[in-house]
């Protein structure tokens, strides 16, 4: 039997705690990552309420961008237009939630750099901040949004 083997008794359980603390001890700690799942660390980021509505915005968006192909066709019908408004008010709502929440991290600033990014349809030229069409300070906000959007990964 190796060392780091615990001995056990009849029913399989380990027969001292010696035995268990040995067992525990040659985890290695590289290993330790892959046990805790990311939702638990994820629950006790600073940002943890923001991240969990940036993910909803994602999948919100995603939603939204097929409606938005049929909403925006000539040929759409009235549910297909009642569809997208309906899914875009739910999409205006987080937004609202996501401007509430204060960030404190990188990531949380991403989310609400996403966030406006989705108000433009990811196509922030669109926005006066675009810097072929603003002044100085709009032109920095411009800049920051960018940054931010790289750090906080737009989706």
């Amino acid at each position: 039997m190796s060392k780091n083997t615990a001995p056990v008794n009849a029913t399989g359980l380990p027969k001292s705690r010696r035995s268990v603390l040995r067992g525990v001890a040659a985890v290695p700690l590289a290993t330790l990552p892959a046990i805790v799942p990311d939702t638990v660390s994820a629950a006790f980021h600073p940002d943890a309420r923001l991240l969990a509505l940036g993910a909803e915005l994602d999948r919100q968006e995603i939603a939204l961008k097929s409606l938005r192909d049929a909403y925006n066709h000539p040929d759409a019908t009235p549910d297909q237009d009642a569809a997208y408004e309906a899914a875009d008010e739910v999409q205006n709502q987080t937004t609202l939630l996501i401007l509430d929440e204060p960030a404190s991290t990188a990531e949380g600033y991403g989310v609400k750099a996403r966030a406006f990014d989705y108000l433009y349809h990811g196509k922030l030229e669109n926005s006066s901040l675009y810097p072929d069409q603003g002044t100085t300070d709009q032109l920095l906000a411009w800049s920051i949004l960018s940054g931010l959007l790289a750090i906080g990964g737009a989706a």
